[in-house]
């Protein structure tokens, strides 16, 4: 399928909201053109062009003129590593797209020389209507289906990787602090509606946004780099299960799960949220946490292994404090207390350094 062509079709089949999300639909654009390396490159262009300038606001903000002005402009202060050619066919398909008016598109009256002028022709003319053909319909609803991902196996090593929700209904993922490229990440929809996705950039920071929902599990295996977990606005993000494993690098939760498992070598730990079952093993780390123990579950699990590092948890609703007494540094606690009817059993250990539980 030719680049124009699939860009339509992405947006006949998920509304214009989905350009918002730029690497969502970068690969779903880049999915329909198939093997066509000049329609993949147009979509890779049309993918920095457009989460550099935001073409649906220019479009939808601005009058043709000013529209015409200012993407002329930026073709000329910007070097976008391709000629004005290709630059016109890159954002050609998505101005069609996202024109408020029925006719609006965005291309030149004659062929241009960059050289000689770089100026960008906005007009009316008549836009074909392009039908979406019954055969495309299981595609379409596979595509729709696989979106609806409740599942995330990520494998990351990089400097920093934040997962946060949105009230995105898809999914984006973005280089902090840059509009650089993402050539070390990859990701796919797989079978049980599982998004993996494998980043690998030893310098980069990188945001992971997903919908605002209930998950079935999340499963991270990260080499290095810090990791943060949350939802939106300091809520906690919602996942049934979540395992994480973090061999180097700071993990900072705020989630609601049933069961959470972080295992690694070095690096702090600190978790929020609601859990009811916690289990925290690493080698050398400080373990900080303010967190209560409430789920379906008929019984609650606190454990929490550390060989080298210290463990101060606050728990909400916990009947008594557990910790230091007088000069004393207290290193182990195996027993259990009544939480709101329920048993929470406490399975806390370091060798070198101390636990203080408290109320």
């Amino acid at each position: 399928m030719e680049y124009r062509d699939a860009v339509q079709k992405v947006i006949n089949t998920y509304g214009k909201d989905i350009i918002d999300n730029h690497f969502c639909f970068y690969n779903i654009v880049s999915d329909y053109v198939g093997s066509s390396i000049y329609s993949k490159s147009l979509a890779s262009l049309s993918f920095k062009i457009n989460k550099t300038l935001d073409l649906r606001s220019i479009v939808l903000n601005n009058s043709v003129g000013e529209a015409n002005d200012y993407l002329s402009k930026c073709y000329r202060e910007k070097d976008y590593g391709c000629t004005f050619e290709e630059f016109k066919k890159a954002i050609v398909p998505l101005v069609v797209a996202l024109s408020p008016n029925e006719g609006l598109i965005i291309e030149s009256s004659k062929e241009i020389d960059p050289n000689d002028s770089k100026s960008v022709t906005i007009h009316r003319s008549k836009r074909r209507n392009i039908d979406i053909k019954e055969t495309d319909n299981a595609s379409k609803e596979a595509i729709k289906q696989d979106l609806r991902f409740n599942k995330i196996m990520v494998t990351a090593n990089c400097q920093k990787l934040t997962i946060i929700t949105s009230k995105s209904k898809t999914f984006d993922i973005s280089k902090e602090n840059t509009d650089g490229n993402l050539n070390g990440v990859d990701y796919q929809i797989g079978k049980h509606n599982t998004l993996n996705v494998n980043i690998s950039d030893l310098e980069g920071s990188y945001i992971l946004s997903i919908p605002d929902k209930q998950y079935i599990s999340f499963d991270i295996n990260q080499t290095q780099g810090d990791l943060f977990i949350s939802g939106n606005n300091l809520d906690e993000l919602k996942c049934k299960k979540i395992k994480i494993n973090s061999e180097s690098g700071e993990v900072a939760l705020n989630v609601k799960t049933d069961s959470c498992k972080i295992s690694g070598n070095n690096g702090d730990v600190k978790v929020n949220g609601s859990y009811g079952d916690l289990e925290i093993k690493k080698y050398r780390a400080n373990v900080y946490g303010n967190i209560r123990f409430a789920s379906n579950e008929p019984s609650y699990n606190f454990t929490c292994n550390v060989t080298y590092g210290s463990i101060y948890v606050y728990i909400k609703d916990f009947p008594s404090r557990i910790g230091r007494v007088l000069f004393i540094k207290r290193k182990s606690y195996f027993g259990g207390k009544m939480i709101s009817n329920k048993y929470l059993s406490c399975y806390v250990w370091t060798i070198e350094g101390e636990i203080e539980l408290m109320k």
